[in-house]
């Protein structure tokens, strides 16, 4: 009794280890195709294909190396998610493809970042002008709600 489960557990690890390199073998095409049927180490299998190239572009673009390895995988994650939606055209270049959107999701990052700062200065700059005092460049609406909770609020709070 002993002996077959042994046995089976090996049968299991040669057949696990069969289908990681019948996924390994694949063409691009044939793995994104697999990825759509759900089959068993596509999904790993794309990501340690393109991890690679992934990280190189991040790293040229100057993704910081501190969270260089989250964002890459995230940005591989999306990638094998939108290839494998029903009805999606299979790149005919997938490194191509992946490589764009390595670069769409920098800039995108990017352009987030810059109109946070843009929203950060332009609050700092008025709550500079309300710690000087300066209630003439402040919009009404705001001096008035400022001056509602002021007269809401007792000494305690």
């Amino acid at each position: 009794m002993f002996g077959d489960r042994v046995e089976d557990r090996v049968v299991r690890r040669s057949v696990v280890v069969e289908a990681k390199e019948r996924t390994h073998q694949l063409s691009d095409t044939d793995l994104i195709m697999a990825m759509r049927k759900d089959a068993p180490f596509a999904f790993a299998e794309f990501v340690d294909r393109f991890r690679q190239i992934t990280w190189n572009e991040a790293r040229g673009l100057g993704v910081e190396s501190g969270v260089r390895k989250t964002w890459t995988e995230e940005v591989l994650h999306d990638c094998a998610l939108a290839l494998t939606r029903a009805g999606g055209r299979t790149p005919a270049n997938v490194a191509g493809y992946i490589i764009v959107a390595v670069r769409r999701r920098f800039f995108a990052d990017r352009r987030k970042l810059i109109s946070e700062d843009a929203l950060l200065a332009a609050y700092a700059d008025e709550l500079h002008v309300a710690e000087n005092g300066e209630t003439d460049r402040m919009p009404a609406p705001v001096v008035r709600l400022a001056e509602n909770l002021a007269a809401q609020l007792g000494e305690d709070d």
